[in-house]
């Protein structure tokens, strides 16, 4: 504290009381004033009442603390129930020779059809954009590395696309580009506009010397909003599955080990969940996920959040607190 040093009278020793005081107001920008008449005490007190108002300067800073990012999550109510839209679907079929053994007491063409025509026919939607790929058989004398399409990509015509999947057939000498595959599935939907989905059914690894990863890692390169999936049929070898996991994580999507039609009917279903987009205030995108899918950190603020459903759902001015997760419900009260 600043001292202000009033002095009058001295007993004893003046010169000792004088040099004290005047040290106490010198030891933080006081002053001392030695006072003979009531006179001088008021002007001692006006000189410092003077002091405490002049203008003093002094500094400000800050410093901005980085909030933590927060979370969104979809989930879908119990009783309710979300239909893909608004994406371009790619869906590949390993038709290779191997595809004739056995899955569940039945062929594994025999199961992959069944789900195939199970999910056409209930879950996607008239008019969504899907293509369907398949692999190309080989001839007398030569095994086929080539892949070829079975439907293009257009608005779904169920009758047509469950006649194109009734008529596939296992031929020999057809091998299982797996790359190739990925890689003309991704020239089937570039001119799509949207999220972007490609499932790859498939028994086996890649037996044509391609490189998948690569292949996955091209689609994704290209910019485009697309998701790789891989549904693993019949397999048994555990590396196989182990590669074909990597695969899928590379692309964003998921890997489903499945052994029968029922786990292969819910696999393809769990590569078509509806995908979310998350936009900011300006109407920027931030972030995308998959509905029952994991969270997808945003920084805290409020967001709009639209779901590619058929038909679509939005949820308007969603808040997000630093580091909190926030999960919106699908037919719900939250929505």
């Amino acid at each position: 504290p600043s001292v202000f040093a009033v002095h009058f009278g001295a007993a004893g020793d003046e010169a000792t009381s004088t040099a004290i005081m005047q040290d106490l107001a010198r030891a933080n920008g006081g002053f001392y004033q030695y006072a003979t008449a009531t006179g001088e005490v008021d002007r001692a007190f006006d000189r410092m009442a003077t002091w405490l108002r002049r203008p003093a300067s002094y500094t400000f800073s800050w410093s901005a603390a980085k909030l933590p990012p927060g979370s969104i999550a979809l989930t879908v109510a119990q009783d309710a129930q979300v239909r893909i839209g608004g994406v371009a679907v790619a869906l590949v079929l390993d038709t290779s020779t191997s595809m004739n053994e056995k899955a569940g007491g039945q062929t594994r063409i025999t199961v992959a059809k069944q789900s195939l025509r199970e999910l056409v026919s209930d879950s996607l939607p008239d008019g969504l954009s899907v293509s369907l790929r398949v692999f190309k058989p080989g001839t007398r004398k030569r095994q086929s590395c080539d892949t070829r399409i079975a439907v293009a990509l257009g608005p779904l015509d169920k009758a047509a696309m469950l006649d194109a999947i009734a008529g596939l057939r296992i031929r020999p000498r057809t091998s299982t580009p797996l790359a190739a595959a990925i890689e003309a599935a991704g020239r089937d939907i570039e001119g799509a506009v949207g999220p972007r989905i490609v499932v790859v059914v498939t028994d086996g690894n890649e037996s044509c010397k391609g490189d998948p990863a690569a292949a996955v890692h091209g689609l994704i390169d290209q910019g485009f909003e697309t998701t790789v999936n891989i549904v693993g049929l019949g397999l048994d070898d555990q590396a196989v599955k182990d590669q074909m996991a990597e695969w899928a994580a590379i692309g964003g999507g998921v890997f489903v080990d499945a052994q029968d039609r029922a786990s292969l009917s819910a696999g393809i279903a769990q590569a078509l969940r509806a995908p979310f987009q998350v936009f900011d205030a300006d109407g920027t995108l931030v972030g995308a996920g998959l509905v029952d899918g994991d969270f997808v950190t945003v920084e805290p603020g409020r967001y709009r959040v639209e779901i590619s459903s058929e038909p679509p759902i939005v949820f308007e001015a969603v808040e997000v607190a630093p580091g909190q997760p926030t999960q919106l419900e699908i037919g719900g009260p939250t929505e």
